[in-house]
């Protein structure tokens, strides 16, 4: 019998879901695709939440459950910085964010961009809007890639351009949330 408990919420975290898959191969008699098969069944609503983490592997395997979910009036609700996937972290792709919203366009993909940063402080906004403004970036880009040779830089100059281009937020006014103009 193929079961995973997903806690009295009906929520599963991609951590646990990873170890109990782990649990479920090792054990029993049952494929990757098996195991796919009967998880996208169960879940029909998707929240990724850090999503500039989420490596190509990773989406490739969530992928399918995902379109089969929208599919069947599913939903996906995914989140994060852009910017932060310059990090790399667990493999973050800045590009998946556009991709996500590319291949599933049928659905009436919704997008919205958050441009009121309320967890910084006005210095660290106007740093980072200052850092990723399209001026610096391109002052950036053609002293690196001058260093090393690199004569042609204006593909390469429009990539780094579109993960960045919505970067720029706007920090609150101080006490705004207390006057209700926040």
């Amino acid at each position: 019998q193929f079961s995973i408990a997903a806690g009295k919420e009906n929520i599963l975290f991609l951590a646990e879901l990873n170890s109990k898959a782990a649990g479920i191969i090792s054990n029993e008699e049952f494929s990757v695709a098996e195991l796919y098969y009967r998880l996208a069944t169960r879940f029909r609503n998707y929240l990724l939440d850090e999503f500039q983490d989420t490596s190509e592997l990773q989406w490739r395997n969530l992928k399918l459950m995902i379109e089969d979910a929208l599919a069947s009036g599913g939903s996906l609700f995914y989140v994060g910085d852009r910017k932060q996937a310059i990090f790399r972290f667990r493999g973050g792709e800045p590009l998946l964010f556009a991709q996500v919203s590319e291949e599933f366009k049928r659905f009436n993909v919704k997008k919205t961009l958050i441009a009121k940063n309320r967890r910084s402080q006005k210095a660290i906004v106007e740093f980072n809007n200052w850092v990723f403004a399209e001026e610096n970036l391109k002052q950036f880009i053609n002293r690196v890639c001058g260093k090393k040779g690199i004569t042609e830089t204006a593909d390469f100059e429009s990539r780094i351009w579109d993960v960045y281009k919505t970067a720029r937020q706007e920090y609150p006014r101080p006490f705004a949330c207390l006057s209700g103009t926040a």
